[in-house]
Order: C-alpha cells, then structure tokens, then sequence
C-alpha cells in the first residue's frame, strides 16, 4: 500500500487524507533528510506590500512540494523493505518532535498515524516503549495559574451566558471537559436532590455520578427549558458547535446536554480569560505562548479545594481517580452521598450569595482555628520532648532504665534517704 492509497481509503473525508499526508510527509521529511534539499523558512522581503509575496514565494512553494513528493516517494520504497526496524523509525521521530518543541496534540496525532501506517504494512512494535517515550517531559511545559474563588467568579461575570453554564459545570462537578460534553440529557437528574449527572464517557472507561451545587442546578434547569434551544438554533446558522457540519446535526436531533464540543468550550473560556485580562488571570506563558488557565485548571481546583474537607474515597469517587479508591470497598447510598457533598458545596459555589459568604467565612476561620490549634499542639510536643530529655540526662546516669540514681537508695528500705 502506497502512501498516496493509505491517506485516500474508501470513505475518508478529504480533512482526514489531508492529515494524514501532512504526518506521513513531516515523517518522512525526518527520516530522509540526509537524501532531501534543505530548504530554509521563507522570509519576506522589506518593502513587499501586505498580502503581496510575490513570484519569489511562489517558487519557494514550488521547491517545498516538489521535496515532500520526493519524500512521500522515498517513504514508499522503504516501507516495502522487511529488514526495517518500525520501533527505532517511531522513537526517534518521537524524540526529534520532542527536542523540536512541537505542539503536543499535534505530536500525539502525527504520531499514530505514522504508527497505523506502519501496522497496515504488518509491521509490529513495542506500543508500551513508544507510549512510554511520548509522555517523555517536553522542554517546557506551559505554567498553570492557581485558581481561587474570586478569580472563577471574575471568569464567570464575564463569560457568555452559555459560557457561564460551562464555568458553573466544571467548577461544581470537578469533571473532565470531554467527559461533560458528551453527557445526553437522559444522563442528567435534575429533580434529585442534590441534582447530579451520570458520567458515561469517561477516561476510565467507567460510569460515574457527580453532583451539583444549588446554583448550578438552577442554570441547568435554565438552559434545559430555554437556553439550550435558542443556542443550538443559533449555532446551526452559524456552523459551530455541533459535531460536524450544521447540517448534519439538526437541533431537535441533538441529544446532548450541551450540544458543543471542546474547542468551542475552549473559545468560551478565553473570550472571558480576555475580557478579564489582568494579573494571572490573563496571564501567558512566555515560552509557550498560552494562557495559564484553561479548562482542566477548574478539575484542579475542585481537588485543591476540596482536599482535608472530605476523605479521599469520596474525593476520588467524585473525581473518577482509581488511585486509593475502590468501589467493592466503599459502600454508600446515594443519601450519604448527598449529605456530604451538601457540607461542601458552598466552597464550589460561584456568584454566591449572603448566605453562603457567611458560610465560607465560618469555614475559613474554623481552618485557622484549627491551623493555630496544630501549631500549638506541635509546639507543646515539643517542649514535653526536651523536658523529656532533660529528666533522662538526670536520673538516668549509672544505670539506665530505673529511672533513679542507685547510690541514693537504701538497701533496706528499698527507698531513697
């Protein structure tokens, strides 16, 4: 199977041969280009008029695609070869994606697709190796800025309503994006109390229940009633949101509770990041260029705030997190559930009201309460240690363990004088 044959299968949409041609070419370009005319990034030159590049940048074009068909041709007469070695091809472009600095989602796609290339020829590999290599730390990560409750309520004031909805979601159920955008409205019980959601498409492949918050509950029920008509008519009009082309997806047909996907959550995100804009909330990563809040800074936040407030089965029961949970172990009902998740929820709740701003500052002072109240116990331990030590340097120098000196005892008494 050709290159050209592997990217135009029966029945792929022409944004998929596209990809494919685009991975297997940049593979390529790395695994030969000892054989390939290097050629440098086009500049253009001074004076050039906006939007006039010119015959000189035609013909920079010309050369760039007459190497990658050479490169496509040079990848089809290797493939064919039975002594090749599939895993030193992979992690190597796994390594030169990686030392390049390149997009990580971009690596991650590129990468199975170079894999799936090499599996339809029959090849076979280590895929544990390979994964192992990709989740190799890049040069630089992009820093998370640390979320509050003040800086979520300034994220929601001045998000869209749809966007208020999304902020809302994600702060009271500590969910995974794509797991909350693929959530159908027969998963969400609204009439319960608390309300919750049932999770089906999970990164553990998993059912799980989250709950919501007072607040949230109310925007749901908004949306379910209006909200979520009047966006999905608009968003057919416009093209966006839906999976796929508009068309495809009529809006009565539409079954999910949101109705979007992660890129549009992700547009709604930065659009009130941006309207915000001052200190780290509209803050960039000087290396990499990005925002330091994004989506799963909400899930991060849910844990962070949660932690010492509910024991960790029920935070990572909440959370979907294998780690420390069992649910052969932990048995409890639905109402036990509640209760808990009812003593917590107004650290989750945004756009509070007078009520549950007292709350939380009852509960922020019974933290420090408690913090002072730990540091003086630490402290007292202390002090009771080295008084401790003291008496044991004293009685305790002949014969250790009586707990007094022997010659200040009377044989016949069996007292001291």
């Amino acid at each position: 199977m050709t290159v050209e044959s592997y990217c135009n299968y029966e029945g792929a949409a022409p944004g998929t041969c596209v990809l494919y041609k685009t991975a297997l070419t940049d593979f390529a370009i790395y695994k030969f280009k000892d054989q390939l005319p290097h050629i440098p990034e086009y500049t253009v030159p001074e004076g050039t008029k906006k939007g006039k590049k010119g015959k000189i940048h035609t013909a920079w074009l010309n050369k760039k695609r007459a190497r990658n068909e050479r490169a496509l041709d040079l990848l089809d007469q290797y493939i064919i070869k039975k002594d090749i070695d599939p895993y030193a091809d992979i992690s190597g472009y796994i390594k030169h994606r990686r030392d390049q600095g390149k997009n990580t989602n971009t690596s991650s796609v590129y990468i199975t697709v170079v894999k799936d290339f090499y599996k339809d020829h029959d090849f076979t590999f280590n895929e544990v190796k390979t994964r192992r290599i990709s989740k190799t730390k890049t040069k630089h990560l992009t820093e998370d800025a640390i979320l509050d409750m003040k800086v979520i309520d300034s994220l929601y004031t001045n998000a869209s309503n749809t966007g208020k909805l999304l902020i809302s979601l994600l702060t009271s159920t500590g969910a995974r994006i794509n797991e909350l955008t693929t959530v159908l409205i027969d998963d969400v019980h609204i009439d319960e109390d608390p309300a919750w959601i049932c999770l089906r498409d999970t990164k553990n492949e998993t059912t799980r229940i989250v709950l919501l918050t007072d607040k949230t509950k109310t925007s749901v029920k908004e949306w379910l009633d209006n909200g979520r008509k009047l966006y999905l008519d608009d968003a057919a009009k416009k093209g966006i949101g839906l999976a796929g082309a508009a068309s495809r997806i009529p809006p009565e047909e539409e079954k999910r509770l949101l109705g979007f996907q992660y890129d549009t959550a992700r547009v709604m995100l930065l659009r009130a990041v941006k309207k915000v804009n001052k200190g780290e909330v509209g803050e960039k990563d000087t290396q990499t260029n990005r925002f330091k809040i994004h989506l799963h800074s909400f899930r991060k936040y849910f844990r962070s705030v949660l932690d010492g407030k509910v024991t960790d089965a029920y935070l990572n029961m909440w959370l979907g997190h294998k780690h420390g949970y069992d649910i052969h172990y932990f048995r409890k009902n639905f109402k036990e559930i509640g209760l808990e998740y009812k003593k917590i929820q107004h650290l989750l709740t945004i756009g509070e009201g007078e009520e549950t701003k007292t709350l939380r500052a009852r509960q922020d002072q019974q933290d420090e309460r408690v913090e002072r109240y730990e540091k003086e116990k630490e402290d007292m331990k202390e002090r009771i240690d080295m008084l401790e030590a003291i008496l044991q340097r004293h009685f305790d120098k002949d014969m250790p363990g009586y707990g007094i000196n022997v010659k200040f005892m009377d044989p016949k008494k069996n007292k001291p004088k």
